[in-house]
């Protein structure tokens, strides 16, 4: 009889959402930062990140293309935060299209990420991106290309909370939740 599961050696391992994060991954983004009120930021950040001098919102819709030419859709709906001196970006929602992008860094990173539809559409210079979520329209984004700036790289914190909810009593966490500081590097091509 053939045995289907059973533990590897250590050489065997793998954790292909660590390597994936290490892929070098292109997309073509329609953005959108903007300014609010602190208190509001304030209210949707817990504890222990606080709100970032610059009350921002980022709002981002991608189409992802990752190496083997595998495509999807994400999206970014963060605010800007500090923990600490550290300064980032705290995420409310992830959403994804495929539930491969979705699992992975939800259960590894405490992403949170939800399935959802996406669209970016270009006519001329007119831009417009939707996100769609249970067949509800949660935003919607349209403007007009006014010329080009120069590409640039970055290095940026996102702060994510990894929970494990208890099994046995609904109301209780397996442990406290771990405050993860997620560093990325960001290279741009082409920028309008």
């Amino acid at each position: 009889m053939a045995v289907r599961y059973a533990a590897k050696p250590a050489s065997e391992r793998r954790n292909r959402e660590l390597e994936a994060t290490g892929s070098a991954t292109w997309s073509t983004c329609l953005e959108v930062v903007f300014e609010t009120d602190p208190e509001l930021i304030a209210a949707v950040l817990p504890k222990p990140l606080t709100p970032h001098a610059k009350p921002y919102v980022r709002f981002n819709i991608a189409q992802v293309v990752m190496p083997g030419d595998l495509r999807f859709g994400a999206g970014w709906f963060g605010v800007h935060a500090m923990h600490g001196d550290q300064e980032g970006e705290y995420p409310l929602f992830m959403p994804m299209t495929t539930e491969q992008a979705t699992v992975g860094g939800r259960e590894v990173f405490g992403e949170p990420k939800k399935i959802a539809e996406m669209s970016i559409d270009r006519d001329g210079d007119r831009v417009s991106g939707r996100l769609t979520r249970l067949g509800f329209t949660l935003a919607e984004i349209s403007g007009t290309v006014t010329g080009t700036r120069p590409a640039i790289e970055r290095d940026s914190c996102d702060f994510y909370f990894k929970i494990s909810p208890s099994p046995e009593n609904k109301d209780e966490l397996d442990s406290d939740p771990l405050l993860v500081h997620s560093y990325k590097h960001h290279a741009e091509r082409d920028v309008e």
